[in-house]
């Protein structure tokens, strides 16, 4: 298993890599005269990636209590771990 930090880097990725992908998705669609088909692949290909990410957030859960809201967040986007688990309040 990777550290927490690790995982960190990964989901900051991901979070912009799917919002990136989302409108390109749109703009091709409009563009490129897709239709609807464009703009529904575009969500489902961002909702997979969120899926993903939720997957790896699941995995840096706190140990004890099993609490997935261990990241701090700014503007939306999840930039380090809390020192101790706010539910519990172990360390981390």
């Amino acid at each position: 298993m990777k550290n927490r930090e690790a995982y960190i880097s990964l989901i900051k990725k991901l979070e912009i890599l799917s919002s990136i992908l989302l409108v390109v998705f749109i703009v091709l669609s409009v563009v490129m005269k897709w239709g609807l088909a464009g703009i529904v692949s575009g969500i489902v290909i961002y909702i997979l990636i969120a899926i993903y990410t939720y997957s790896i957030i699941k995995k840096c859960a706190c140990p004890s209590c099993g609490n997935t809201e261990i990241f701090i967040r700014k503007r939306g986007m999840i930039v380090e771990v809390e020192k101790r688990c706010p539910r519990c309040h172990k360390k981390l």
